[in-house]
């Protein structure tokens, strides 16, 4: 496959292991820089709200299918989905997806009904404003991500972790392998399985107060546009 390298400068992800020997998929032969999503603090406002119930995360279906490189499949958000299908039961925990699919792909989203699931249409939250409500609405993020990301050991972090982060509101995020170079344990957990998952929830739940506190934090330290974007682009104009 030709991806045009030779017409591009600088090569940046969001994956922090990308280029280097913990990604499990090649780095195509160029250098790469890399960046978490920087999110302006002030127009997201820090709060604490215990009485706020309900684990959310926003996501988008894809219609595409599995990747194979080497032999090993890179599978889809699906698959992520499918490991915690059971978590609100196991966690006795209000568990919501707000979530943008392809109609073929509805009938494999029961399962998590099945399971106790709150499913809601992703289109409701379409602009920022309702956007921003629907995080301050919530008690924190559940961070699935695709399988191919997990597979990949990429380091991938999203660019939604930083706008709950900077809210305030804990994230309970699957394991990518970010947490090689961030600290987590506080504000930010990781998760590799179901039963992991449960845990999370469960410390998350047991210091509430305190992990809203690390969360802000962490973005006030590594998120914070005002730190991030000058040696971002420091490090580009260098290369």
């Amino acid at each position: 496959m030709d991806f045009n390298l030779k017409k591009h400068d600088v090569f940046v992800s969001t994956g922090l292991n990308i280029g280097t020997p913990y990604a499990r998929v090649p780095d195509l032969g160029v250098r790469w820089h890399h960046v978490l999503p920087p999110v302006v603090l002030e127009h997201w406002p820090f709060q604490i709200d215990p009485s706020c119930r309900r684990f959310t995360t926003v996501a988008t279906l894809s219609p595409f299918g599995d990747v194979y490189y080497r032999g090993e499949r890179y599978g889809t958000k699906h698959d992520g989905l499918r490991r915690v299908a059971d978590l609100p039961r196991r966690a006795k925990a209000e568990l919501e997806l707000a979530v943008k699919y392809y109609r073929e792909e509805e009938p494999g989203l029961s399962h998590l009904k099945d399971n106790g699931w709150i499913l809601s249409d992703a289109a409701r939250i379409g602009d920022l404003g309702e956007y921003q409500a629907y995080i301050r609405r919530s008690r924190g993020e559940l961070g699935i991500v695709q399988s191919a990301q997990v597979t990949a050991r990429s380091g991938w972090f999203s660019d939604r972790w930083s706008h709950y982060l900077a809210s305030g509101k804990p994230i309970l995020a699957q394991s990518t392998d970010f947490e090689r170079w961030l600290p987590t344990g506080r504000g930010i957990l990781t998760f590799n399985d179901v039963d992991e998952a449960v845990d999370g929830i469960a410390r998350i739940n047991g210091d509430y107060v305190a992990h809203c506190r690390a969360a802000r934090e962490f973005a006030e330290e590594y998120l914070d546009h005002g730190k991030v974007l000058p040696r971002f682009l420091e490090a580009c104009t260098a290369s």
